[in-house]
């Protein structure tokens, strides 16, 4: 991945995206906190990932699209999960 990050750090501004990023901290981890922030300013988010760790945060504010071909198919949908479904697979519930 480190020889990738260069590239897609130089290709996102490009693309109309702004590159966010904290010294030794990792991305599902800033990604989490951006998350909690918007969904108290209810905001709605949407995550492309396919960090499993992630799917904890879905719920009325958050969607999930996964980018895992693998979950596609046991989720049987590839975009936008919702909490009930991604309950289900998990066998998790709300606390």
């Amino acid at each position: 991945m480190i020889p990738q990050l260069d590239f897609i750090q130089k290709l996102t501004p490009l693309l109309g995206f702004t590159n966010i990023s904290l010294p030794n901290t990792e991305a599902d981890d800033l990604m989490g906190c951006y998350t909690i922030a918007a969904c108290k300013q209810e905001i709605e988010v949407i995550l492309a990932t396919n960090d499993k760790d992630l799917f904890q945060l879905v719920g009325p504010c958050v969607k999930v699209y996964t980018t895992a071909k693998a979950d596609s198919r046991l989720l049987k949908i590839r975009c936008s999960p919702g909490e009930t479904e991604i309950t289900q697979k998990w066998v998790c519930r709300r606390i």
